[in-house]
């Protein structure tokens, strides 16, 4: 299973949204329900600087897990950009 793989809406359309936004570095990203924070990885290893917010507190370890992760496995260019 691949931990970034994004969310099928988001996959679907985001060769538009890089074609909408040009260059992304920089640019930030707000992942509004953000869930367990796949979105946000995702778009943080292709330059955004990104938020994630979910409103249920169940979804936080989730999110709190998966930053742990992907700080223990991102190479380091990308952590700069992950934060």
């Amino acid at each position: 299973v691949c931990l970034w793989k994004p969310n099928p809406a988001l996959e679907k359309c985001w060769a538009r949204i890089l074609e909408l936004l040009g260059p992304v570095e920089g640019k930030t990203c707000l992942d509004l329900a953000a869930g367990n924070g796949r979105d946000v990885v995702y778009c943080a290893r292709a330059g955004f600087v990104c938020v994630g917010i979910d409103y249920q507190e169940r979804q936080w370890s989730k999110i709190d897990a998966l930053d742990v992760r992907a700080r223990e496995e991102l190479p380091e260019e990308e952590l700069r950009r992950y934060g």
